[in-house]
């Protein structure tokens, strides 16, 4: 493998996140594409600071040769702008006014981020909308109550595979809802019927629910890592079944009213474009435990709010709701801020 120098400690170069993703989806892999659209996507996800040369190039593993030319290149089209003093870099007006115009052309995504943020300050969580792009689900806008610490950013993504991305997946045909479990490496069939149980219920219920805390997402990551490496096949079906409870446990399957409280991470609703296709997913975040029936009162508000934006017939349900999040001041705040409020 190629290394790159960072200062005087060698660093070996990983591929591009692009590039990863690419492969994961099948598709032909464009290298040079790939590093810019990296460049670009950390200049984003790092709205809230400047980057620097050297910061790029121990974020994504490239040559600063590489690194200075893409800048270069960007900065001549207005898309990143360099401060002439500590000679960082911040997103510019041209990826700004190219933000502008995409969220023109997508009214429901507009829409979708107005309730998200109205939905701050009806249920005191914060709030998010994701949308699945190149194989991941990727948040688009992050709201939080003022004076509750962010979990998330604008630019943050997960793959679309078991158990990230059920919101979406659920209303899939057979095959797709099949690949999404395959691709989580769970070849136990009793686990296979478990997920695809859950899925029947997010789309009979109309909203998902996901369980998983921080702590269980870095062991699911870990696990996935070492699943993937070279190891024998005794540890390999002991880590498969650790992928399998991790996954089959996130989410609920079964009536919430017969579910015991439990932590919920987040409660989310598809909106869905002409097609009746999940286009987006508008997501509260409790952070904390709710028990069924506490669960199902904002699901169902949600799920009223995402069919307003879907322009679905309003279901005939309950209109009485609580708040069951913690209470936060009417404003919010939007994580990471993406360019020209693209966020």
């Amino acid at each position: 493998m190629g290394r790159v120098t960072v200062g005087s400690r060698p660093r070996v170069r990983q591929p591009s996140a692009a590039r990863r993703r690419g492969a994961e989806l099948g598709a032909p892999a464009s290298p040079p594409t790939g590093r810019v659209l990296d460049v670009v996507e950390l200049l984003a996800r790092r709205a809230d600071r400047a980057l620097t040369l050297t910061d790029m190039v121990r974020e994504l593993g490239i040559t600063y040769a590489t690194a200075h030319a893409i800048l270069a290149t960007l900065a001549g089209r207005g898309w990143v702008q360099r401060d002439a003093g500590d000679k960082s870099y911040t997103l510019g007006p041209a990826l700004a006014l190219a933000a502008r115009q995409a969220e023109r052309a997508d009214s429901r995504d507009r829409l979708a981020r107005t309730t998200a943020a109205e939905l701050v300050r009806e249920l005191g969580c914060s709030t998010s909308v994701t949308q699945i792009v190149a194989g991941a689900v990727v948040i688009t806008g992050f709201y939080a109550p003022e004076g509750v610490d962010l979990r998330a950013h604008p630019g943050d993504r997960v793959p679309l595979t078991a158990p990230f991305g059920g919101g979406f997946v659920a209303w899939e045909p057979a095959a797709v809802r099949r690949a999404w479990i395959e691709r989580a490496d769970i070849t136990d069939p009793s686990v296979q019927e478990r997920l695809e149980a859950a899925l029947m219920a997010i789309r009979q219920r109309g909203f998902a629910v996901e369980r998983m805390r921080s702590s269980a997402r870095q062991v699911l990551d870990l696990a996935k890592d070492l699943h993937a490496g070279v190891v024998s096949d005794a540890m390999r079906e002991s880590i498969e079944r650790l992928l399998a409870e991790i996954t089959s446990a996130s989410h609920l399957p079964d009536d919430l009213h017969d579910s015991p409280k439990g932590y919920v991470s987040a409660i989310t609703a598809p909106v869905f474009d002409r097609s009746g296709k999940a286009a987006l997913n508008v997501g509260v975040h409790p952070f904390r435990a709710l028990s069924g029936r506490r669960i199902e009162q904002i699901g169902r508000a949600l799920v009223r709010a995402t069919d307003r934006i879907s322009g679905r017939p309003a279901a005939d349900r309950d209109d009485t709701h609580s708040t069951h999040c913690r209470r936060a001041p009417v404003r919010t705040r939007r994580a990471g801020q993406l360019p020209a409020d693209a966020s």
